[in-house]
């Protein structure tokens, strides 16, 4: 049994997102195609460097911070930037 989370997870750049990311972030439950994250929010900014920023956000995410875990080992192989963040702010990875 995992501890539930809430999680914001910040990553760049976000276009384009390369398939394994895609179907890990499905998994979590985030459409991609209508911009809506089950429990949470889906933001995307554009820096002044033209790069553009996906932010999501998990409230209670499903089965913790494990979920998130498949995700962050996808982005690091897709040599994607990233940031996670628990609820009170401190930096999980």
């Amino acid at each position: 049994m995992s501890a539930s989370h809430d999680a914001t997870l910040t990553f760049w750049p976000a276009t384009p997102l390369p398939a394994s990311v895609a179907l890990q972030l499905q998994e979590l439950l985030v459409d991609l195609s209508t911009c809506e994250v089950n429990n949470g929010s889906i933001i995307a900014k554009q820096t002044a460097e033209q790069t553009i920023v996906l932010e999501l956000s998990f409230g209670d995410c499903r089965h913790g911070l494990t979920d998130l875990e498949a995700v962050l080992a996808t982005l690091r192989l897709a040599d994607i930037s990233y940031v996670v963040l628990d609820t009170k702010g401190s930096r999980l990875n």
